[in-house]
């Protein structure tokens, strides 16, 4: 099935292109032991993940921070590993560029990228919260990222220990990096578990702390962005990417907002033009489109539409908890 409708591309200059997003993960997430989401010593291991996302440029920032606590007198686990997740399809190559810590102590993480994290050749498992597009790893734990104050870490190591927050700097090449956004990457699941997660990071205490894989635990969370070269006369898709069984009820206004409705806040303005229901996001690739044929119509170039999603987990209709996609402003443009 196909609309037409008045939409088309990603406009990031506007300002409600959120410039940052960020994931915790913390006791409230998910975890592979006995523990849950707790560290294999029933430690709390906790960490804030950033993504900055320029698309014109198509350069991805991930800044990592430690956020566990410190416990005087004991050593601290390191992040030794990060995960995390792209729309299929839309990024093949991803090349890191740079890395950087505020302290004397330079990171030295590599970054391994798979394009297709569901196809059974599938490098970057995080235990059992599945597999991902991107792994950046250090080499073992003296190497990690320890929480900012830590006293010591497990091993003889580097002095001083590296403190967040770490930034990596990635160049992304494929087909739809120029429509992707910071909210995209923060949104991107898990494949291949009963157990996706937006984001993962593995610590390591060595023989004296706590050591484990853990998840953000917010994983109904969405984001809307565009697939195809958005000019009139064109085709395009707008998707919505979320956590599996996660609903997605899409909006789009001619307005910029936000708009408060009582206790909601909504990312886009009034009056709605377009709803869409979308149902529960599939449980394989949790990703759904609507494909849109823009009519070849000179007075549509420059204007300018803002979309969003709202979202609440399987068969929680009446209760919630309810929340809403960034707003994602899109302009249509004349072509070449």
């Amino acid at each position: 099935m196909q609309f037409h409708i008045v939409t088309a591309s990603l406009l990031f200059a506007s300002a409600f292109a959120v410039a940052q997003t960020q994931v915790t993960i913390g006791p409230d997430g998910r975890g592979c032991g006995q523990n849950g989401a707790l560290l294999d010593n029933g430690a709390v291991g906790m960490a804030a993940i950033v993504f900055d996302y320029k698309p014109a440029t198509a350069l991805l920032r991930v800044t990592v921070t430690n956020t566990s606590p410190v416990v005087p007198g004991q050593p601290s686990s390191t992040i030794t590993r990060i995960f995390f997740n792209a729309p299929a399809g839309t990024v093949m190559a991803a090349t890191l560029q740079s890395q950087t810590a505020p302290g004397a102590t330079p990171p030295t993480f590599a970054l391994a990228f798979d394009a297709d994290n569901g196809d059974g050749h599938d490098p970057n498992q995080a235990a059992c919260l599945g597999t991902f597009n991107f792994r950046l790893a250090s080499k073992i734990l003296k190497d990690g990222i320890a929480p900012a104050g830590a006293q010591s870490i497990c091993v003889n190591g580097k002095h001083p220990i590296l403190e967040g927050p770490v930034t990596f700097t990635i160049r992304l090449t494929g087909p739809e990096v120029h429509n992707l956004s910071s909210d995209v990457f923060a949104a991107a699941t898990s494949r291949n578990t009963g157990a996706q997660v937006n984001v993962a990071a593995s610590f390591d205490g060595g023989a004296c702390g706590g050591s484990g894989t853990l998840g953000n635990g917010d994983v109904c969370r969405t984001a809307v962005f565009l697939r195809g070269t958005p000019q009139i006369g064109g085709n395009v898709v707008l998707s919505v990417i979320g956590g599996e069984q996660c609903r997605a009820f899409f909006g789009l206004s001619a307005t910029e907002g936000p708009t408060q409705l009582g206790t909601f806040v909504l990312p886009i303005g009034l009056p709605v033009l377009f709803t869409y229901d979308f149902g529960y996001l599939p449980l394989i690739a949790p990703e759904v489109g609507l494909p849109v044929f823009i009519p070849f119509a000179p007075e549509l170039i420059g204007f300018t539409a803002y979309m969003t999603s709202l979202t609440h987990p399987y068969l929680m209709d009446q209760v919630g908890p309810w929340s809403f996609a960034p707003a994602y402003a899109v302009t249509i443009t004349g072509g070449s």
